[in-house]
């Protein structure tokens, strides 16, 4: 059940980048060039059909696996819509892929998988990686920045610049981390995952350090670099809490 539940999950997120490399070709012809669209490799439509079966396969798995989960997965699939459509486009606002990507990529799959598993709802948790994420997430927006800015796109990095947005994701992210290590010490998650948050904050921290000190330096963001340090250090930190959780 929780393998249908992330296969699920995992074709409604493909649908949903698929559906923000259609609405933003035009920006990706600026940032990314050599995406399939704007390179020319497959037409709007063969991505339009491509979301569309993404889509249609979640929700045709979702439908087995109960009401509850298939309102967590429609959820999913309409906020990020609602995100990436050019009626709506929330992404234009400076707040949007914060909370947007804490609901979508924080929230929804932990929600996901105690719609299948019949637990408790870890609230603390919850909220732990929704905040995570908020402070995250705003790391992918440093590498569109010259596309954003010609479209008017209010981004964090547009707004705050490159070295704010980065002391933001830094910052934040560990104060998140080290408000985990005080819930543990003080009884709130439990004291086993002391050793887990000490664990996770020392990955954060080595993950960000090489870009603290390059603050200035007009490469230090590419996909393979920032980005990706962050999004690598979000999954060994949900592994780690996993582990802790089963093995301790």
């Amino acid at each position: 059940t929780m393998a249908l539940a992330a296969l699920s999950l995992s074709f409604a997120m493909l649908g949903f980048n698929t559906l923000n490399m259609i609405v933003d070709k035009d920006l990706d012809k600026i940032n990314k060039p050599l995406r399939p669209i704007p390179s020319g490799r497959v037409s709007v439509r063969e991505a339009f059909v491509l979301m569309a079966a993404l889509y249609a396969a979640s929700i045709i798995i979702s439908i087995w696996l109960g009401q509850l989960f298939l309102e967590v997965l429609i959820s999913f699939i309409l906020v990020s819509v609602l995100y990436t459509n050019p009626v709506t486009y929330l992404k234009k606002h400076i707040w949007a892929t914060s909370v947007i990507g804490a609901l979508l990529y924080g929230i929804i799959p932990f929600l996901t998988a105690w719609s299948v598993s019949g637990k408790e709802l870890p609230f603390v948790f919850l909220l732990f990686f929704g905040s995570l994420i908020f402070f995250i997430a705003p790391s992918k927006d440093l590498e569109d920045m010259k596309g954003e800015r010609v479209r008017r796109i209010s981004t964090l990095p547009v707004v705050l610049g490159k070295k704010r947005t980065i002391q933001f994701v830094v910052f934040g992210g560990s104060a998140v981390l080290i408000a985990m290590v005080a819930a543990s010490i003080t009884g709130l998650i439990g004291q086993k995952y002391l050793i887990a948050t000490g664990m996770a904050l020392f990955v954060f921290i080595v993950a960000n350090r090489p870009f603290l000190h390059n603050l200035n330096a007009e490469n230090v963001v590419t996909q393979s670099s920032f980005v990706t340090a962050n999004m690598t250090a979000s999954v060994v930190i949900e592994l780690i809490y996993v582990i802790a959780h089963v093995v301790i």
